[in-house]
């Protein structure tokens, strides 16, 4: 274990960053961060009257970054007008803008928050090819984005906001205590190691190790940073579950819930109706593994009140100089609808969403995306104005602002929603005491290669 040892566009697209806020409520749209009464309201002048209005559906509270982007997009673009429409990113919530979308219901652009989702609207017909738009404004993604962006055939569909990524959050207090540095690189042998070091009783409380959210962050724990894309299936499409990954992944949790018992249980994770951010915030735990959203619960001392400091370490490796592959990368991605009526006003928001934009979903924890953004303010929009008390900032800026993970896209997705829940549901019963991994993991191979087979046909 390694430890601590010591633009902008182009001038045709160029943007300024203008802040104020704006808000809504959820389901319906919003202009500007207007109500939707002000929204709706008749021009006042020739000026309003030629305004271009877009329409824009996403998945995130206007209050939680859309508003303020609407608002600094509307100043630099006073002959456009945007509203904001909330869907909630759930499956209720994606059919009703399938629904929308295959109505022709006037929307301009609309966010997808998964690849499946992505790549099924564009084979509906429902994404417009992005590639001569962003070819004719100069704009490179590899340039902006790095490596990992997706595409579709070689095309482009959209453009990501955000860069997700799984980290460990650490009580700094504890570690110093038990005398460990802050891992800069880590094995899953090295973790579990620490994790049961740092279970016991402190203050007169029984504290853990670690906590995970075994059916998100668990369910791609250790095949998707070893494997990277298309993880879940073979060459052949066949599912994958038959590779070692995937029962390492299942040992190493039933190691950490039930041999070592330094991690919160399965049972106890769901009976108690747990939270990580609970758990961790009130000194329960040591370790917390999430994505960076959880970030805004920590800066928020007055609902969650804690005096340690938050330290920050990559997810921990299956074996030094294997592949780290980060999950889930560049994502969140705004699209273009085929059919909008306002593409040249469309492709100007989407610019900026995707670009400069970004910077106003870093106070709900979003990582932008964009490589030319000010890191220095994405570290003060996330982690607050009391920074430095709550976290420290060199893991942070190590960790999470400069991650050494490859990022990547899918390109499969055969039945992939019923392959992610047979596989959770195998997890759970391993980690319930239902069954052992052999069964677990033959289980998992026949269901998914049954549902390939009806899928496929």
């Amino acid at each position: 274990m390694k430890t601590k040892s010591n633009t902008l566009l182009t001038a045709g697209i160029a943007l300024a960053l203008l802040l104020s806020a704006g808000c809504a409520s959820q389901g319906s749209p919003v202009s500007g961060g207007q109500s939707g009464a002000a929204a709706g309201t008749a021009p006042e002048n020739k000026a309003a009257e030629e305004k271009t209005t877009i329409v824009v559906w996403g998945g995130v509270p206007e209050e939680s970054g859309p508003g303020d982007v609407i608002r600094a997009f509307e100043a630099l673009h006073p002959e456009i007008k945007v509203e904001y429409y909330r869907y909630v990113n759930d499956e209720q919530g994606n059919l009703k803008l399938d629904t929308a979308l295959l109505a022709d219901d006037d929307i301009d652009l609309y966010y997808s928050y998964s690849d499946s989702l992505a790549v099924t609207r564009i084979e509906r017909g429902v994404a417009e090819d992005l590639t001569p738009w962003l070819e004719k404004a100069g704009f490179d993604m590899t340039e902006n984005y790095g490596e990992g962006y997706a595409t579709h055939n070689g095309k482009v569909y959209g453009l990501p906001d955000s860069l997700s990524n799984i980290v460990i959050y650490l009580n700094k207090d504890m570690f110093d205590e038990a005398g460990i540095p802050i891992p800069e690189e880590w094995t899953i042998e090295e973790y579990r190691e620490i994790a049961a070091k740092l279970t016991g009783t402190r203050n007169g409380q029984h504290v853990f190790g670690g906590m995970m959210d075994w059916m998100d962050t668990a369910s791609f724990l250790l095949h998707v940073p070893l494997l990277g894309p298309d993880s879940f299936y073979k060459e052949d499409g066949t599912s994958n579950f038959d590779h070692p990954i995937f029962r390492t992944s299942l040992e190493f949790l039933q190691n950490l819930m039930v041999k070592d018992k330094s991690h919160v249980s399965l049972i106890e994770y769901q009976t108690s109706q747990l939270t990580l951010y609970g758990e961790f915030l009130n000194g329960r735990t040591a370790m917390m593994s999430a994505g960076l959203s959880l970030s805004r619960y920590i800066k928020d001392r007055n609902t969650y009140p804690h005096d340690f400091v938050t330290a920050f370490a990559p997810f921990p490796l299956v074996e030094a100089g294997k592949p780290n592959y980060g999950w889930k990368g560049l994502s969140n991605v705004i699209m273009m609808n085929k059919n909008s009526r306002n593409k040249e006003a469309a492709f100007q928001f989407l610019l900026f969403a995707g670009t400069e934009g970004q910077i106003y979903y870093a106070k709900a924890g979003k990582l932008p995306s964009w490589k030319k953004i000010d890191k220095d303010k994405v570290m003060a929009e996330i982690l607050g104005p009391d920074a430095e008390e709550i976290f420290d900032l060199e893991s942070f800026e190590r960790v999470v602002l400069n991650p050494k993970s490859k990022f990547f896209f899918n390109t499969k997705f055969t039945a992939y929603p019923q392959i992610i829940k047979i596989w959770q549901e195998e997890v759970e019963k391993v980690l319930g005491g239902q069954q052992d991994i052999d069964r677990a993991l033959l289980q998992a191979k026949e269901r998914a290669d049954q549902v390939i087979r009806a899928a496929s046909q």
